[in-house]
């Protein structure tokens, strides 16, 4: 029996042996009693306990600690551990042995988490029940922790209970029970650990009171000179607390204006650095928090530079930074003093020393030095001169010749050296009778500084070769050719020459010149000495000119050209090579000839060939000339047109419309001929608007053809222009009881008009609408059946009198129409034939949509475009308003214009009719008329127009279907920062948020003279290409959705713009109105839509592409349905989605994820991975299934000579604000290593998440790729390992890496997640969010640019899921709403299987849940 003093500890609980596995978790308790208290201390192996994976947690009364180990190592953490309690009395120790079993080393027995505890959100007072299942031989003893110390069951007086199954179970539950609780199985074969869950514990919203607190507080930061910024301040509280701002005391939000829980301060022209203070107030007290908002400066110049090292061709310099401030990068210039050139630059300098080569020696520079930050450069430093050293002459002395002065002497003369490197001290002339000899034996002539000597001494008749070089005191340069001269008889003297040598410079190349040379002198021209000389011939660099058709069959077409200009053929033409084809076909055929004509035999008839030809000489060819279109005839013999007629006539224009038969020539042009006057016009046109005519005045027009034997023929019409009748428009007088009638004040008619009284009642249905019949009142007048009355019909058609348009529900597809003129029927042509094919294409249920997709697209697409095509995209209606030549320069395309039925007119200013003219149209919606307005983007002179239209209209949403820089452009309309005037109008820019595919601007407008201030919300579109439309609808569903959200039912019009305001803009109105068809009649009629569209604005919807583009749309958002889910409804939301589908075995949550694998990837494809399918690139990817798609793939800078080595599997993925901010990859392979470091450096990605080990499940699943010990070269990288640091989750490891080539260098880290379990997610959610946190933290405090480089294996699904979790979690941060279906959908358009499993993607649900666990703004 023991008998222990009083004072002594005593242990309560001394630690036990324990087997854990590696990466697994292992908890060491320990507890003592004494008197003083005891002090716990831990030691392993003999050595106090440190390590960033050691953890030790006290008891809350202090009668202890628990030391945790995580994750757990084979090597470095089995040993003995240690527990001392000790006191002034004495100590005493209790060891404990840790065993880590490897994988392949745990016992068949080994205990088993099979459910674990998940995040659970319980009401205070409520039961809460953490779940835990565990198996193993023997069975395991469950027990439980929470926050790292064990759950004491046996001091909750009952309330914590662990029930038989091995659930805890609290009752009674409060907020001392929130925290991280995890389960522990062991048995006798070894101790295994849950994954951590939190449960929350929320208080009843009925009796819950909470002090204020803030739960998002302003942030610093850092702005412009002048420059803008939003400060967010969200504090939350019960009651919630009213949130003000304050800068120096003062009050900065008026008293009556402050505003619950969130306060956001708008701080524009911001000059000088300043405190603003957010203070929360409630009835429970005062809280406030300082954000600063620092003004960014400009650098101050680098000061004391000083050269240090010079050589022949380099420069060292140092200097100092002169700023207080850490300055992002210096930049040095120089230039040569003599060149006369402005200053060369070198940026991206990051130390204070550096040496620039490549300089040319003996010559004089002068050297600057620049610093940089984000703000800016700031000025140069001082200049400071130099002179580069000398070397020897790397050139020898220019035009060496010689010439006799007697038969003995000789004269030579020189000019100095290109390139003499320093002061010439001289010249030595080599020269010998025997050039065999070595030059060593020749004689020598010496020469001090002069351009030319005499040599005596030499031997009559004789054969001399000579040499010469310059030198300095460097040394001698290169000698330069050999010059034979030789000497002559002895005689007569020598006359002299006064020049022996001319040049002719702008020579043509490749051509034959013939120079002629005599001598001149008193008595007369000598003999003259002729020589032919070519210049070398170049390819020729400009193209045949003047292309064109002479003679056309069927079969045949008979091309004639010109040369190219002399001066660019560089040489003798050989031949012309013309390459042709079927426009509707990619494959070219070519012929080539030596003439400039050719015959193009074996075409097909009544086809459209695309034609250009090329021009070649030795050298090879040159540019092709611009393609010419030609259309072989009709086999049948050739006729003119028929049926000339009139299809409308107006006050000032008239319509003329013809048929053209298959068989007419196309290309041979036509001509209108009418008083005087001539129009031209091509062939292949049926109508044409003849404009610019005067009211009530006889035309006769006559159609002639230019073609042969054709000229003969003609037709002709004749027709008196409409009067000039009605002065204003026919007016409603009152809505009546009946909703079927409406009656019209008429105008009067003048008395001496051609026409009595008329009366047009037009009655226009909807396509959509049920059958209905319109009764109209016999009216009876006296008219003339002449030609001259035609101009009644002009305005019918053009709807110039009135048409009174009924919209009905959209149901079916039925129009009856009926027009009474006097006592006779008249059926409106145009009306009928705008809607005639709707009766044969009514509306397609949702149900069969995809059906009816598929077999559109047959063959290419035919029905597809069969259809398409039987819309026109000009109505016969008029638009004499954009005619007009004071409104043709407003319009942005001659040929997209505003009807006049149908188009926005602005209230007139300075009381001139003609100034309210803008080129927009109202376009109706679904159930609502005038839901939208269609207009062009603004061009410089119709910016003030375009805000007067957005006030007049009451609109608060402008759609921008466009970028400011594409081919077809918008000008910017509105300010970049502060406030504009336009006009009237002024606009003040609140707020503006740039994401990846599309960018929000708010608006402050306000017109002169109102007391109203409007917002007005601006939403671009950025992610639809320049040619084409989106390769996938995910995104623009996705714009679409958030800008129904920010347009309010109540405001007026949607301004939808593109740059022409037909085709984007056709395509967004119509996707959104058949959305909304699609909520109350689960049916779309597209068809039917486009063509009411095209009645109210000409083109709309472009091309086959868009229209094809609306149906995938909407079938995509049929079959995906709505995704985004607000923050608050979350747990609800994943509640439901875990719950079985009714009469479907699977949940929501699988039947969610099988669509994205049905329908949402994207597998790979030849045709969509082009150069990953390539032969030379194929070993390079690691699976065979994984591919970029070429439209995004990661492009390295080609090798010459290396076919493929631009080529590394990698994508480019957008991020919730920027595009391309991450590179999806594969883990590299032994062969890619030198092409991941090449992508790494090309593309400014210097930080790397590494998402799996080098080896798991015995295979390999990424070759180490970075050095451990010793810098390793990698091409032209040499990649030096600086440092690595292991964190409890990941491992961080630095590497400076630098070029080789110009000795610039960076660095590069590496993030490297180890808990990430080889089969399934992570162990942790929280850890893996804190992992994310860190990465995209690290990337903001270097403020790096570039994108983050994101790879596991394969590079999809485990990169899959950070992306999609860095993506939803920045996302909820902005707007407080979750979309993980639509955000996975997006990134599998971009890299095939992103998120492969459907654990993955339940994770990322989990993921955002815990995610808000922490914010109490969203607690439910």
């Amino acid at each position: 029996m023991f008998v222990f003093h009083v004072g002594i500890p005593n242990f309560i609980k001394s630690p036990d042996d324990q087997t854990g596995i590696y990466g697994g978790v292992a908890s060491f308790i320990c507890q003592a009693t004494g008197d003083p208290k005891p002090l716990i201390t831990w030691k392993k192996e003999g050595k106090k306990v440190n390590s960033q994976r050691f953890e030790v947690k006290e008891f809350d009364d202090k009668s202890g600690s628990v030391l945790r180990i995580q994750p757990l190592k084979t090597n470095r953490d089995e040993a003995i551990y240690e527990c001392t309690a000790s006191n002034s009395v004495g100590a005493i120790a209790a060891p404990a042995k840790l065993i880590v079993l490897e994988d392949d080393q745990i016992p068949a027995g080994f205990p088993n988490i099979d459910m674990g505890p998940q995040l659970k959100v319980v009401v205070r007072t409520n039961t809460a029940t953490m779940l835990c299942a565990a198996s193993g031989n023997p069975d395991p003893e469950i027990f439980w922790f929470k926050d790292m110390l064990p759950v004491d069951i046996s001091s909750s007086n009952g309330r914590i209970k662990q029930l038989w199954s091995g659930a805890l179970q609290i009752e009674n539950s409060d907020e001392s029970d929130q925290g991280k609780y995890e389960c522990v199985a062991v048995n006798s074969a070894g101790t295994r650990f849950s994954s951590p869950a939190n449960l929350y514990v929320r208080g009843k919203i009925s009796v819950r009171r909470v002090p204020p607190r803030f739960s998002i507080p302003p942030t610093n930061c850092e702005v412009m000179p002048a420059g803008s910024v939003n400060l967010t301040c969200v504090a939350v509280g019960s009651p919630m607390p009213l949130v003000k701002w304050m800068s120096d005391e003062v009050e900065l939000t008026q008293e009556d204006e402050l505003p619950f829980g969130r306060n956001i301060l708008q701080l524009t022209n911001i000059q000088q650095s300043a405190n603003y203070t957010c203070v929360a107030i409630s009835t429970l007290g005062r809280i406030e928090t300082t954000a600063q908002v620092f003004v960014k400066a400009l650098p101050k110049m680098p000061t004391f530079l000083q050269v240090v090292e010079t050589t022949a061709t380099s420069v060292t310099l140092t200097w100092k930074s002169g700023n207080a401030e850490p300055v992002s990068y210096y930049l040095v210039q120089y230039r040569s003093k003599t060149s006369g050139n402005g200053f060369q630059e070198i940026d991206g300098v990051a130390s204070t020393r550096y040496s620039i080569g490549g300089l040319s020696p003996f010559s004089e520079y002068e050297f600057r030095v620049l610093a940089s930050n984000s703000v800016g450069r700031g000025p140069p430093s001082r200049i400071v001169e130099i002179c580069t050293g000398e070397q020897a002459p790397s050139s020898p002395p220019l035009h060496v010749r010689a010439r006799l002065l007697s038969s003995t002497t000789i004269l030579v003369e020189w000019e100095s050296p290109e390139e003499p490197n320093g002061q010439l001290q001289g010249y030595r002339i080599f020269y010998s009778s025997e050039p065999s000899n070595p030059l060593s034996t020749w004689q020598i002539h010496n020469i001090n500084d002069s351009k030319f000597t005499s040599i005596s001494g030499l031997t009559p008749t004789t054969t001399y070769s000579l040499r010469m070089l310059g030198f300095t005191s460097m040394g001698d340069g290169p000698l330069s050719d050999v010059l034979q001269l030789k000497t002559q008889q002895g005689g007569e003297g020598f006359p002299q020459k006064t020049d022996d040598h001319f040049t002719f410079t702008r020579l043509l190349k490749g051509a034959t010149y013939i120079f002629k040379l005599s001598a001149k002198n008193q008595a007369g021209t000598g003999e003259e000495y002729i020589k032919e000389i070519s210049t070398p011939e170049d390819m020729p660099s400009s193209y045949p000119q003047n292309l064109r058709v002479v003679g056309l069959t069927s079969t045949s077409t008979v091309l004639v050209w010109e040369q190219p200009p002399l001066s660019e053929r560089n040489g003798k033409i050989i031949k012309y090579v013309v390459v042709y084809r079927d426009i509707n076909s990619k494959h070219n055929s070519t012929n080539s000839t030596t003439e400039t004509q050719m015959t193009i035999l074996d075409l097909q008839p009544d086809t459209t060939y695309d034609i250009r030809v090329q021009a070649f000489t030795n050298k090879g060819g040159g540019p092709f000339s611009p393609s010419i279109k030609s259309r072989t005839t009709s086999t049948s013999v050739p006729v003119f047109v028929k049926n000339f007629d009139v299809k409308a006539v107006m006050k000032t224009s008239v319509l003329l419309s013809w048929e053209v038969l298959e068989t007419y020539k196309y290309q041979i042009q036509l001509k209108i001929l009418y008083n005087n006057q001539k129009v031209e016009i091509q062939g292949d046109l049926k109508k044409k608007l003849i404009t610019q005519l005067q009211p009530d005045t006889y035309y006769s027009f006559v159609l002639k053809s230019y073609g042969n034997g054709a000229g003969d023929l003609q037709q002709q019409v004749s027709v008196r222009t409409a009067p000039d009748l009605l002065s204003v428009k026919p007016t409603r007088y009152q809505p009546t009881v009946d909703e079927d009638r409406v009656t019209i004040v008429m105008p009067e008619v003048p008395a001496e008009a051609h026409v009595r009284s008329v009366l047009f009642l037009t009655f226009v249905a909807s396509p959509f609408s049920d059958t209905f019949m319109v009764n109209v009142s016999e009216v009876t007048s006296q008219a003339q059946e002449d030609p001259e009355m035609l101009w009644v019909v002009g305005p019918v058609l053009a709807v110039i009198i009135i048409i009174i348009t009924v919209i009905l529900l959209f149901k079916k597809t039925f129009l009856v129409v009926n027009i009474l003129i006097s006592t006779f029927t008249l059926t409106v042509r145009l009306l009928i034939s705008v809607f005639s094919g709707m009766r044969d294409l009514p509306p397609i249920p949702v149900c069969d949509l995809a059906d009816h997709i598929e077999r559109q697209k047959a063959n290419d697409s035919l029905l597809f475009s069969q259809e398409f095509q039987t819309i026109d995209p000009e109505q016969q209606l008029t638009w004499e308003h954009s005619n007009l030549e004071i409104n043709r320069s407003k319009n942005r395309y001659a040929n997209v214009i505003a009807y006049d039925h149908s188009r926005v007119v602005l209230t007139p200013i300075l009381k001139c009719k003609y100034l309210n003219y803008i080129n927009a149209n109202y376009i109706n919606g679904y159930r609502k008329q005038n839901a939208y307005i269609a207009t062009q983007g603004p061009l410089p002179e119709t910016i003030c127009d375009f805000w007067r239209m957005v006030w007049e209209q009451r609109s608060c949403t402008i759609v921008m279907m466009t970028r400011l820089k594409e081919t077809s452009r918008c000008d910017q309309y509105w300010p970049s920062r502060g406030t504009e005037t336009y006009g009237t109008i002024q606009v003040t820019i609140l707020e503006t948020l740039e994401l990846a595919t599309y960018v929000t601007r708010i608006f402050s407008i306000y017109k002169n003279e109102s007391c109203e201030k409007r917002e007005v919300q601006q939403l671009q579109f950025l992610a639809w290409p320049d040619h084409g439309v989106p390769e996938h609808p995910t995104t623009a569903l996705a714009f679409l959705h958030r800008t129904k959200s920010c347009n309010s039912p109540d405001a007026g019009p949607m301004v939808v713009h593109c740059s022409a305001g037909v085709g984007r803009t056709g395509c967004f109105i119509a996707i959104d109105a058949m959305l909304e068809r699609m909520k109350y009649e689960r049916s779309v009629d597209i068809y039917g839509y486009v063509t009411c569209m095209r009645a109210q604005r000409n083109y709309m919807v472009q091309t086959l592409d868009q229209y094809m583009f609306i149906h995938e749309a909407l079938l995509e958002a049929a079959t995906c349905g709505k995704t985004e889910v607000p923050a608050r409804g979350l747990y609800t939301h994943l509640q439901k989605l875990t719950q079985n589908v009714p009469r479907e075995n699977l949940t929501a949550m699988e039947q969610e994820f099988k669509k994205l694998t049905l329908n949402g990837s994207h597998k790979t494809s030849t045709q969509r991975c082009i150069s990953a399918n390539l032969p030379w690139n194929t070993f390079k990817n690691r699976l065979a299934n994984i591919m970029p798609f070429e439209s995004n793939r990661v492009c390295l800078q080609p090798i010459r000579g290396i076919e493929g080595s631009d080529y590394i599997n990698a994508s480019f993925i957008d991020g919730y604000r920027h595009q391309k901010a991450y590179i999806a990859t594969q883990g590299p392979l032994a062969q890619t290593t030198e092409d991941l470091w090449r992508m790494l450096w090309e593309h400014n990605s210097t930080i790397v998440v590494m998402l799996t080990k080098l080896h798991e499940m015995g295979r390999e699943k990424c070759h180490q790729y970075w050095p451990v010990a010793l810098s390793t070269r990698y091409q032209h990288f040499v990649v030096d390992p600086v440092a690595e640091y292991n964190m409890p989750e990941y491992i961080l490891r630095e590497f400076k890496v630098t070029d080789a080539r110009d000795g610039q260098s960076r660095t590069i880290r590496q993030f490297q997640y180890t808990h990430w379990q080889e089969q399934g997610v992570p162990k942790t959610v929280e850890d893996f969010i804190n992992f994310i946190g860190q990465v995209h933290k690290t990337k903001e405090q270097l403020g790096q640019d570039g994108p983050i480089t994101v790879h596991c294996s394969a590079g999809v699904g485990r990169t899959g899921v950070f992306i999609t979790l860095s993506i939803v979690l920045e996302r909820l941060r902005y707007e407080g709403v979750v979309d993980i279906f639509q955000t996975v959908k997006i990134l599998q358009t971009q890299r095939p299987a992103m998120v492969q499993t459907e654990e993955q993607y339940h994770m990322c649900y989990r993921a955002a849940l815990e995610y808000l666990g922490s914010f109490d703004v969203y607690a439910m």
